[in-house]
């Protein structure tokens, strides 16, 4: 086999290399993208921000009423369940003083 031969198959196997790595990257970015989209589609479908802050707060007060609405929410559970739902929950639930 000749140098001329080597080094084409070197220069192939850089080539393919590269464009792994360049669809690797696309992939990334691509998987982003889809993150971004679920995040959108959540909030869409989510039915708590599409009220008005002040309405959506008051339902969030009301899970720590006493006495608790729910068993499972004595003891001031319900803020740190409301921060588990979803980030437009957390943003609401941390801004809602009243809730801590």
């Amino acid at each position: 086999m000749g140098s001329s031969a080597v080094e084409s198959a070197l220069k192939r196997v850089q080539d393919i290399h590269v464009s792994i790595s360049e669809h690797r990257q696309a992939i990334e970015d691509l998987e982003k993208q889809k993150y971004a989209a679920y995040g959108e589609l959540n909030a869409l479908r989510d039915p708590i921000t599409r009220l008005p802050v002040e309405l959506s707060s008051m339902i969030f007060k009301e899970c720590i009423r006493e006495p608790p609405v729910f068993e499972s929410l004595r003891d001031h559970a319900a803020p740190m369940l409301l921060l588990r739902v979803c980030r437009s929950w957390t943003r609401l639930a941390l801004s809602t003083p009243s809730l801590w």
